[in-house]
C-alpha cells in the first residue's frame, strides 16, 4: 500500500542525520464511493402494447378512486397484467383522486386510433359528499310476537340500512333486543320477520320517494326505531346524498 510506504520513509526521513532533509506528507487515500443508481422507472410496455392490440388482444382498465386510496388494474383478455405505467398514465391522465371526499370508479378499452396513438375509452362516476336530510317517521307497527311484552326487562330496537345504487338497492333489517335485567330474552329469528319487513319497506319508500336534491343521489339511507307500548314506532331515518357526474364513453390519449 502506497501510503504504509510513505509512513515508513517519513520516519526513515526522521531518523536521518541530514538536517536538509524534509518530513514527507502522509495522506491516507480517499475511499471510491460507488455511484448511486438512478430511481427505476417502470417499463415502457408500448411496443408490447401496440403488438398485443394488433393480435387482436382486448385490454381493459378499470378502476376504483378515492377514500386514501386509487385502485387501478390492467387486464388482457381478462388476466390481469402487470402495466405500471398504463396504470400511472390513467390516474394521471383523468386525475383520478385519492382523498377521502372525492371518488371516481370506472371503467374502459384501451385501444389505438388513426394516428398510432395508445387511446382509452371509458365511462366512469365521480362524486363528492352532497347534502343529508333526517327526519322522523310515526309507523303504526303490529306485535305479532308479543315483543312487548318483554319490555320491562329489555329493549327492543328495528333497524334498516343500506347503500343505494341501482346496480345495488339492497337494504338490511334487523331486530336487536336488550335484555336490562333478569334472564336473557331470546325469540326465534323467524318470528322477527314482521318487524325486519316493516323496517326494509320503510325504507325502501324512502328511497324511492322524489327529493328536492339537484344533481344530486342518494348514496344511502339508515332508519332505527324502537318499540314501546304505544302502538306507533317512531324511527328516527338519516339520509345522505352524492353529488355526482357521469362521464360516458370519452376517449383520452393515454402518454405512452
Amino acid at each position: 500500500m502506497e501510503w504504509l510506504k510513505n509512513l515508513v520513509a517519513s520516519f526513515s526521513s526522521s531518523n536521518s542525520s541530514d538536517p536538509e532533509a524534509k518530513p514527507v506528507e502522509i495522506r491516507k487515500p480517499i475511499p471510491d464511493i460507488p455511484d448511486v443508481d438512478e430511481p427505476r422507472q417502470p417499463p415502457d410496455h408500448r411496443d408490447e402494447i401496440v403488438q398485443m392490440l394488433k393480435d387482436t388482444k382486448v385490454i381493459t382498465a378499470e378502476w376504483d378512486a378515492g377514500g386514501d386510496s386509487t385502485l387501478c388494474s390492467i387486464k388482457v383478455d381478462g388476466v390481469y397484467a402487470d402495466f405500471d405505467r398504463v396504470r400511472y398514465a390513467i390516474i394521471d391522465v383523468l386525475s383520478l383522486p385519492n382523498a377521502s371526499e372525492n371518488y371516481d370508479k370506472g371503467k374502459g378499452v384501451i385501444s389505438l386510433n388513426e394516428q398510432g396513438e395508445i387511446v382509452l375509452t371509458y365511462s366512469c362516476r365521480q362524486h363528492t359528499y352532497g347534502d343529508s336530510f333526517s327526519e322522523t317517521i310515526p309507523v303504526a307497527m303490529e306485535d305479532p310476537a308479543g315483543l312487548r311484552s318483554f319490555l320491562h326487562k329489555a329493549e327492543v330496537t328495528i333497524n334498516a340500512h343500506g347503500s343505494y345504487s341501482e346496480a345495488d338497492n339492497e337494504i338490511e333489517a334487523r331486530v336487536n333486543i336488550t335484555t336490562i335485567h333478569g334472564d336473557a330474552v331470546e325469540v326465534k329469528k323467524d318470528k322477527l320477520v314482521y318487524y325486519e319487513d316493516m323496517a326494509r319497506n320503510l325504507a325502501m319508500d324512502k328511497i324511492k320517494e322524489p327529493h328536492d336534491h339537484p344533481g344530486q343521489e342518494l348514496s344511502n339511507i339508515y332508519l332505527s326505531g324502537m318499540l314501546t307500548q304505544d302502538a306507533v314506532v317512531y324511527f328516527q331515518t338519516e339520509r345522505s346524498y352524492d353529488q355526482v357526474e357521469y362521464h360516458n364513453n370519452k376517449t383520452v390519449v393515454l402518454p405512452l
